[in-house]
This record gives structure tokens, sequence and C-alpha cells, in this order.
């Protein structure tokens, strides 16, 4: 019988979906590290196909500490592609770590049209009924910094 072997992409999504973080950053930053470990060495095309794991697991905790912004927000930045669905997460369950990202595309150069739409995701915020009472008021900070330039 032939077994098949397992890539780097399968244990990485694998890895993501069986992930259940810690109350201590540090060993959750740890195990991101060690799951990420040869996984940016494979085709930015074959990466990008375990964007939705990471968004889903900042969906099902989103208030866990995985490094600030950690080594999943850094991967997910270094591969790029992931807009639509860090739109697409926010809607469903904002976590503080699609707020953050959002806030740090919003840091960027962008057209006017693209910088309002961000504002209206990270405004989106404030309606959405998965969202805890801290990423909340840490939506509402990061917006009135990027309105008034103050945190």
């Amino acid at each position: 019988m032939e077994t098949k072997a397992v890539t780097k992409l399968e244990q990485v999504i694998a890895g993501l979906e069986a992930f259940n973080p810690a109350p201590i950053d540090i060993t959750n930053t740890q195990y991101c590290y060690k799951l990420l470990d040869g996984f940016h060495d494979l085709p930015v095309e074959e990466r990008q196909k375990a964007i939705p794991d990471f968004f889903a697991l900042f969906e099902r905790f989103p208030e866990a500490e995985l490094g600030n912004p950690g080594p999943l927000v850094h991967t997910l930045e270094a591969m790029g592609g992931y807009e639509s669905e860090l739109r697409q997460s926010i809607e469903r369950r904002p976590s503080i770590y699609t707020v953050w990202m959002v806030n740090r595309i919003l840091n960027t150069e962008l057209p006017d049209q693209t910088r309002q739409e961000w504002m209206k995701a990270l405004e989106s915020v404030q309606n959405n009924p998965q969202t805890s009472d801290d990423i909340r008021g840490e939506a509402a900070n990061l917006l009135r910094y990027q309105i008034t330039g103050e945190l």
C-alpha cells in the first residue's frame, strides 16, 4: 500500500485548523513560527491556498494573542493576495488581527477610493454583533487615529 506524503501546505493548513491558542502569547507565537517553518519556501501561488485558513483561525479565536502583529500577519502580508479574504473575514467576525491588518493597510499610500473602502471596513466593526467590546474599542481607536492622526 502506497502512502501519500503530506505536503508542507497540507501541514500548515492542518496546523492552523488544529491550533488552540494558549493564554500566553509567546507559546502561541512559537507554535506559529514552528508551523510556518519552510512554508515561505513554497511558491507564492501554493502558499496563497492557505489564506482562508489563516483568517478562519483569527475568526475562531478573535482575541487570541498570536504576536504583535506576529508570524501569521507577517506571512499574509509577505505573500499578498489576502485582501479579499481580509474584507470577508472582518465582515463575518472581526478579530484583533483583522482590525490591525486593515489599519496597517490604511497606513500605506492608497488611492482615495481604496482608502475609503478600508475605512468603511474598519467602521463596520462597530456594528457587527460578532465583535467583542475590546475589539470594537480597538477598531474605534484605530479609526480615530486614521482620521485625526492621534491615538
